[in-house]
């Protein structure tokens, strides 16, 4: 007789080694069933937090004291079935758990945004599980196509080595997660391309859900440097509502251009992007270039990491710098430590909305 998924699971958990990036439940007859995640805490101040403390219309927002928080609580299952060790099946269900991952605006006195708060800064998060992915898909040495609830291909972009403080300035698209994703990405001898499309849904008022087509696509040039890109356009006409009740197309447009270069210990990262939102009444609101520089150093067991992020919006008159350095140490295999400053500067709306902060964070992170 065959044993179950759930007589295997225990001692697969309590069995396995450290240095696994998931944990193999099951597998047998073509049928793998993999379970991974990850807990994070921190003990954090922002930036923002630093510079508007308990002077903020940001509801919710803490104080210029630092709180302790759950920044990351993941666990997921991913299924595979193969009957002839190439061409595949998979699914899989991924949590997050205990995260509160909302922010507010931050506005001075005329109305303007200047900043971003979290919401929920003062707490340790809002102790929901909420489903964020639920997908299925086919694979084989054509690629993977995968179908639902799911990140796309954009919510890989960057190439930052900051933990938490660079929130002002770098790599933003509107959204990353969508319900009714279709993906499809091949991975080959030296290079990768992707693409997917989110189907966008008519409701009872006429208006729009969200709409996205990207593309992305990397190769190398030599073995040590990766030069990649990614566009999206995300349309979303229920986004906003019009002076008269009726809902206002919003559009959201990105691309970036990366460069990765990483030899032995040595890890540098540079990219150039632009990142434009219209909607139907004020045409473009906010049309930013961004530029970013990032590297690290590894020591042992120990990494050395800084960079910053320029953000340059003439239609917004906003820029932003953000800068930070931080150290992380593996005390484990998977266990990890670390420790990093941040420093935000923004300018803003001709001075009314200029301010600057200094963020520091401690963390420890903990993944199977």
């Amino acid at each position: 007789m065959k044993k179950t998924i759930l007589a295997l699971a225990v001692p697969a958990l309590l069995a396995a080694g450290a240095a696994n990036a998931s944990i193999s439940l099951y597998e047998e007859d073509g049928t793998k069933v993999e379970l991974k995640g990850a807990v994070e805490v921190q003990y954090r101040l922002s930036g923002a937090e630093d510079a508007f403390g308990d002077n903020n219309n940001a509801s919710g927002a803490s104080t210029n004291d630092g709180q302790l928080r759950v920044d990351d609580g993941d666990l997921a299952i991913r299924i595979t079935h193969s009957e002839d060790g190439e061409n595949y099946a998979f699914g899989a269900i991924e949590l997050r758990i205990g995260e509160d991952k909302r922010s507010n605006s931050v506005t001075n006195a005329a109305g303007d945004e200047i900043g971003t708060l979290d919401v929920n800064a003062s707490g340790s998060g809002v102790g929901d599980v909420t489903n964020d992915g639920l997908y299925v898909g086919l694979g084989g040495n054509w690629g993977e196509v995968s179908f639902g609830r799911q990140a796309a291909l954009i919510d890989d972009t960057g190439v930052s080595t900051e933990y938490e403080l660079k929130d002002e300035a770098g790599v933003d698209f509107e959204d990353t997660d969508f319900d009714q994703l279709i993906k499809y990405k091949f991975n080959g001898e030296g290079y990768w391309f992707g693409a997917s499309y989110n189907i966008s849904q008519d409701g009872d008022n006429g208006a729009s859900s969200e709409e996205l087509f990207e593309l992305a696509a990397g190769v190398n040039i030599i073995d040590s440097l990766e030069l990649r890109g990614f566009y999206g356009d995300l349309d979303n006409a229920s986004q906003r509502t019009g002076t008269n009740g009726n809902n206002v197309s919003e559009d959201a447009t990105g691309w970036d251009v990366e460069l990765a270069y990483t030899e032995g210990p040595f890890y540098v990262g540079m990219l150039y992007g632009n990142f434009e939102n219209t909607d139907a009444v004020n045409g473009v609101t906010s049309d930013r270039d961004t530029f970013e520089l990032a590297g690290s150093y590894t020591v042992g067991k120990g990494k050395f990491g800084a960079g910053f992020a320029i953000d340059e919006d003439d239609k917004a008159n906003r820029d932003a710098t953000s800068y930070y350095v931080n150290y992380g140490y593996n005390i484990l295999e998977n266990c990890k430590v670390y420790t990093e400053i941040g420093f935000e500067d923004v300018e803003a709306n001709n001075g009314a909305g200029d301010w600057d902060g200094v963020g520091y964070v401690a963390g420890i992170e903990l993944k199977f």
